[in-house]
């Protein structure tokens, strides 16, 4: 085997060839270049003449590496699968082309390691939040290169690998829309009668960052709007919060608590889900509304109910909205019609929103699994131990 530099072996940012101004070229953005997929699908097909100036030029089945942070962190780097030969897309593209000695599904894989990330967000200049890979820290990437077919064998090991991981995540994909299916199944066109959700359960905001304080502190877990997603909850980064005891007493989550944000952008308008005590002690900040239901009202068919369409169209028309802003208040939130069908026909849907949790607990345990499979794969393939 032999090391070598990935300067030696491909291309880094080619020129472009002549291309004729009406000739149609397939656009990729930044966004269309999927870290997970690793592919880069184009958005639209436009004239050349169009396009031809101010954007990177690559041609179909190059490499695309996003050079900007925190994209390049996030690991968009892909395979350019383009409807066209040539293809245009963002500056923020570097462009790898494999010459004929280095497979390219297996640079493909080299690139996409996590030390080659860091590494090269450690070689980035510029400003904070335009910072950038050089070109230079890919052209005088060190690696060991087998022969041709060797690469080949790794590099279809770690895409058998990673097609399982893709398939994981398509299954909780479908999992995440059934909850809504079985919801629209069980309730789509209820005669049940409405009440206002303020008349069912005690609506709260929540703590405020920056407040004053009087008296002692501790600090406590908070969850901030990022941690309340829809249907879920993102608790891999929770901070905490100086709170005195009066504050932890007032604004403590429960089990069976709904936490809703406030809004920001029209799709976080009412989003969120229902607390399960995740964390044994915490708190929610202002931009966050703790429901806590006081009547016959299952948290899980409320938190269903607030994120169906009839749930959304409410949110969307009462909102204060301005220049890609909307927002609700307490107000607006406590007269939201809720829908209140019998308690059977509540507990009906909340034993089979349970057991689709259930398979997305059960799906997400497996991913996981296999992540630190892939993980594995990688680190042997680049190192000889494959």
């Amino acid at each position: 085997m032999t090391v070598v530099t990935l300067g030696e072996v491909a291309e880094i940012n080619p020129p472009a060839r002549p291309v004729p101004p009406e000739q149609q070229v397939s656009f990729v953005g930044l966004a269309e270049l999927d870290a997970i997929s690793a592919c880069a699908i184009p958005l639209r097909s436009r004239r050349f003449a169009d396009v031809s100036k101010g954007y990177t030029v690559f041609e179909n089945a190059d490499l695309l590496a996003a050079r900007i942070t925190p994209s390049w962190e996030n690991g968009k780097v892909g395979i350019a699968e383009l409807d066209h030969a040539i293809g245009v897309g963002s500056t923020e593209f570097h462009v790898i082309r494999p010459g004929e000695r280095l497979d390219r599904r297996f640079a493909l894989h080299l690139l996409r390691q996590p030390g080659v990330r860091m590494t090269g967000a450690a070689r980035m200049t510029g400003s904070a939040g335009q910072r950038r890979v050089p070109a230079a820290f890919l052209r005088d990437l060190q690696f060991v290169m087998p022969p041709l077919d060797e690469q080949r064998r790794i590099a279809a090991i770690l895409d058998a690998a990673d097609s399982i991981r893709a398939k994981r995540r398509a299954l909780l994909t479908q999992l995440g829309s059934l909850t809504l299916a079985t919801f629209r199944d069980l309730f789509g066109g209820s005669s049940s009668p409405t009440q206002h959700l303020g008349d069912l359960a005690e609506i709260t905001s929540g703590v405020t960052k920056g407040r004053k304080t009087t008296g002692p502190t501790i600090e406590v877990p908070y969850l901030a709007v990022a941690n309340v997603q829809a249907g879920a909850l993102a608790l891999d980064t929770v901070k905490t919060i100086p709170a005195t005891t009066d504050e932890i007493e007032r604004f403590r989550l429960v089990d069976g608590d709904l936490v809703l944000t406030e809004g920001g952008d029209p799709d976080k308008l009412g989003r969120g889900t229902v607390w399960r005590n995740e964390i044994p002690l915490a708190i929610h900040q202002n931009h966050i509304f703790r429901v806590r239901i006081t009547t016959d009202l299952r948290s899980d068919f409320a938190a269903a109910y607030i994120s169906s369409p009839s749930g959304r169209s409410y949110f969307l028309k009462v909102a204060k909205q301005t220049t890609g802003i909307a927002t609700i208040n307490k107000g607006q939130l406590s007269r939201f019609p809720m829908l209140v069908p019998p308690l059977a026909e509540q507990d009906a849907f909340a034993a089979r929103a349970a057991a689709i949790d259930a398979e997305r607990a059960r799906v997400e345990r497996a991913l996981a699994a296999d992540d630190e499979l892939f993980a594995s794969l990688q680190s042997r393939a680049f190192s000889g131990g494959l």
